[in-house]
């Protein structure tokens, strides 16, 4: 009876340490309110400064809230669960739509890895759909945190995020502009490639000639830089505008939706 009792009395203080270590985990509501919460301390003033006045521009237009968050430990939460948290309880949302964003990253930080994930409210899953969200994780942000640049990581996700959630663009639009940007490459490798065999021709040399510059047309078709997935167009997002403080969260509770993450 007593061994009874005291495994009971051990896992309860398990269970209540478990619990408060999820719960003091999470940062409270930042007063006043921003939307650029760098706990972490990977950006500078200048970044973070820039990064609020774009994004509370952003939701003066189009009432959309999108929340960057850097933390340097996730206690017992996935990174999709302390994002889903961040949205829920902060109230990542305007007051009349689940309309918010949260882009959550963990620095890698000694031999452990780094995460990050895009947390996406009920009303704009449609806008951003959890395969597209990956493939901002995977192809633009991922890349530049390896290399320890968190500024241009949350830039170029916000360069797609911004027009995708304000309904500028669609996920649509942006597997075509992969697709069309693919096939623009091969077009102009070929052209070069007939542009070389053309000027050989004309100027008298054998193409099939060995050590000759018919070698050369291979590499320079090899040179072309086929660019990462969107292609090379930015779909707006950029710049700066004036605008006022960031008015506040629009309350807690209601935020769900999907998303996607990653580690680097």
């Amino acid at each position: 009876m007593r061994k009874l009792a005291f495994f009971l009395l051990l896992w309860s203080a398990m269970f209540v340490g478990f619990a408060k270590n999820k719960a003091n985990v999470i940062p409270p509501v930042p007063n006043p309110p921003r939307l650029v919460n760098d706990f972490a301390g990977v950006l500078n003033d200048v970044q973070i400064a820039t990064m609020e006045e774009r994004l509370v521009a952003f939701n003066d237009t189009t009432s959309n809230v999108i929340c960057v968050v850097t933390v340097n430990d996730l206690g017992d939460y996935s990174a999709a669960q302390f994002a889903y948290e961040i949205g829920d309880k902060w109230g990542v949302r305007s007051k009349d739509k689940r309309n918010g964003v949260v882009i959550l990253i963990k620095p890698s930080t000694g031999n452990g890895d780094g995460d990050v994930y895009i947390s996406v409210g009920y009303d704009l899953e449609g806008a951003i759909p959890d395969a597209i969200a990956k493939r901002i994780i995977d192809k633009k942000m991922i890349p530049e945190l390896a290399d320890g640049n968190y500024g241009a990581a949350v830039d170029s996700a916000l360069a797609y995020i911004l027009p995708l959630a304000a309904g500028e663009i669609t996920a649509k639009q942006l597997e075509d502009e992969e697709n069309f940007s693919v096939f623009e490459a091969i077009l102009l490798i070929l052209f070069f490639v007939v542009l070389v065999v053309v000027l050989l021709f004309f100027s008298g040399v054998d193409p099939n000639a060995s050590g000759g510059n018919s070698h050369r047309s291979g590499g320079n078709g090899g040179d072309i830089y086929v660019g990462p997935y969107f292609g090379g167009n930015n779909w707006g997002g950029g710049g700066t505008w004036s605008s006022g403080g960031f008015g506040g969260f629009g309350g807690a509770g209601g935020f769900g939706g999907g998303g996607a993450g990653g580690r680097f």
